[in-house]
Parts: structure tokens; sequence; C-alpha cells
């Protein structure tokens, strides 16, 4: 799951060549993205646009949620193994919040705020910015291991309600 706005810098496009990857090299049964966010702005648009046809070209599924309320994102989040943010900028980021409020590990980029928020092993992992190759192989270690993937989800949680206030 990603959930985010839809900007060049949040580089979603590093999520589908990372899932690309995976899918073409493991025994994994194929992932798909599910997408969360945008607006109907011109620049969020084309880059939509831009994802939608790079997951196309690199034979990725994807299902494309739109932008939606945060009342029901919870749902979303809940509806994916884990939550995967890879921006080569962020000051802050409450996605990797979201997603451990919702007992999801995270995959994020070693930027910014995301390096004081995810605790590599213990809620989720960090890699370098623009790298599908370690997302790929950070990924496809995690799917592999969903006790693993539970463990780290409840370890966010607990970190969320307990170091984090609304």
């Amino acid at each position: 799951v990603y959930v985010g706005r839809i900007l060049p810098r949040k580089d979603v496009g590093n999520i589908v060549r990372a899932i690309a990857r995976v899918n073409a090299t493991s025994d994994l049964a194929p992932i798909t993205l599910l997408l969360v966010g945008g607006a109907n702005d011109p620049a969020t648009r084309a880059e939509m646009d831009a994802i939608v046809r790079l997951a196309k070209d690199l034979g990725v599924r994807l299902h494309c949620a739109g932008q939606q309320p945060q009342s029901v994102l919870n749902a979303y989040y809940c509806a994916g193994d884990v939550t995967v943010t890879t921006p080569w900028y962020e000051p802050f980021g409450l996605t990797p919040l979201e997603s451990m409020a919702c007992q999801r590990p995270v995959i994020g980029s070693a930027v910014g705020g995301l390096t004081a928020t995810i605790i590599p092993g213990e809620t989720g992992a960090l890699v370098p910015p623009r790298d599908p190759a370690a997302l790929a192989a950070t990924l496809g270690d995690l799917l592999r291991q969903p006790q693993r993937l539970r463990r780290m989800g409840a370890t966010g949680r607990h970190r969320v309600l307990t170091e984090y206030r609304w």
C-alpha cells in the first residue's frame, strides 16, 4: 500500500519499479500496489498518468483508489501487508505513523523524518531513496516472513500509542 500525495518527490515510480523486480525474480505471488492518494490538480494528474503508464509498461498490477477521507484511511492501510513510502525528500511524514497505528510495518526511504519514525528491524525498514533494487530486496524479504510482518506491525502500533499524540 502507498498512501499519500502524488508528487514527483514522493517517487511512487520507485515503488512500481521495485514491485516489478520482485514479481520478475521471486516465487512470491504477484504483488498488487494499492495506491491511495491524488487530487484533481494538473501536476498530480500528470504524475498519476506517468505512474499508471509505468505500471502498465512493467506489468505491475495497480489499483488506484484516489484521494480518500482521513476517516477511512485505516481500511486502506489494513488492506495491505506492508506500507511503502520512498520519497527522496520528506521533512516528517505522517504515513508511517498512520500505518503503524493500523499494525502495518513500513518500508521507507532513509531520509528526513522517516528516519525518526521508522525503527529498522522493529517497525519496518529503511532503504536508500531512488534505489528500486534495494527496495525490491527488502520488500521481497519481508513478504516472505509473514510472522515478522505481524510482529513489526504490533511493535509499530505500540510505538505510536506510547510515543506520539494526535
